[in-house]
């Protein structure tokens, strides 16, 4: 089971920045990730409940003594969410702010007025996709030893997407595969069924998003 390079899951980010960070942060994601705009920190925190969000950004200019409470709550109730704080100019408060956000549990800040800043922010972000998926693929690879490299890489990609794909008929989708030869591939190797897997992946998501302090049942449900 080949698949396409176009069919790689891609990371999304929810960010709270100006108009004119906003296009910038764009450009920076084409191709490595998408891109969830929100008004203020609030909103971040109610679109990290209500879907799979792997990382936030949020500028430190727009970052007000007003926003540093709800930075504080997205930090405390979402620690496996990376929140970063973006500098995209020169200004005199910046210390200060970045002072703030530290003391809430801040612990990635990108300057993007430095010539790898943009370099750094992407590579920054790429990572946290590979966090949840990596608790369940490492202890899946240390049990199923010397797997064939397109097994493998079809194990791997049907853990990175299996919390945002509910069932078989979408997953064959993503993979250009026809659905009965999907589930006849599982048959002839004598394997439970894709759905099977699929389920029993996405109910590891569901236990390690209730690891987060600030998801309910309810919310996890939603984001599944």
């Amino acid at each position: 089971m080949l698949l396409s390079p176009l069919a790689d899951p891609r990371v999304t980010i929810a960010a709270v920045v100006s108009p004119f960070e906003r296009a910038q942060l764009d450009a920076a994601g084409a191709g490595c990730f998408s891109v969830l705009h929100q008004r203020s920190v609030p909103e971040a925190v109610r679109a990290v409940r209500e879907r799979r969000i792997d990382a936030v950004v949020v500028s430190v200019h727009q970052c007000g003594r007003d926003q540093v409470d709800a930075v504080d709550q997205l930090v405390r109730g979402f620690p496996e969410i990376p929140t970063v704080a973006l500098v995209t100019r020169s200004d005199p408060v910046v210390p200060e702010l970045l002072l703030r956000l530290g003391a809430t549990g801040v612990r990635h800040v990108v300057d993007v007025t430095a010539p790898a800043g943009w370099s750094r922010l992407r590579q920054l972000l790429l990572e946290p996709l590979s966090r949840p998926a990596a608790r369940i693929l490492a202890r899946v690879f240390e049990v199923l030893v010397g797997l064939p490299s397109d097994t493998r890489l079809f194990l791997e990609y049907l853990v990175r997407v299996a919390p945002a794909t509910p069932n078989v008929r979408q997953l064959a989708r993503q993979t250009r595969i026809a659905p009965s030869t999907l589930v006849s591939r599982f048959t002839r190797a004598g394997l439970p069924s894709p759905k099977t897997y699929l389920a029993g992946i996405r109910l590891l998501y569901a236990s390690q998003f209730l690891e987060q302090e600030g998801l309910s049942v309810s919310d996890v449900a939603y984001r599944l």
